[in-house]
């Protein structure tokens, strides 16, 4: 890995392993309340659509705690995408290896 002595700032994608939920009825709660969020028109949609459910797991957001911890360590959170629990970010290439 060359890149992980430069200091020059790199963009990488981290994949979370979960969406920070803590075991199976947590995960149902948040699943509940992504569905009772949703907008009418978001509901009308997704009916429409045939999406069932309505609401799933790729709907979820990435687990804020992960990013807050990502932006600790010194990285600066670009982009988030909940459907692939992903985050883009830039860190020193230095720090790449602690990630």
């Amino acid at each position: 890995m060359a890149r992980s002595l430069d200091p020059e700032p790199v963009s990488v994608w981290i994949t979370f392993a979960d969406k920070g939920e803590r075991g199976p009825a947590d995960l149902a709660a948040r699943i509940g309340a992504a569905e009772a969020a949703l907008t009418p028109r978001a509901r009308a949609r997704r009916v429409r659509a045939g999406v069932s459910p309505l609401v799933g797991y790729d709907d979820l957001p990435v687990d804020a705690g992960y990013l807050e911890d990502l932006e600790r360590r010194g990285s600066r959170v670009v982009s988030v995408s909940r459907w692939l629990n992903r985050a883009a970010v830039r860190v020193p290439g230095g720090d790449l290896a602690a990630l």
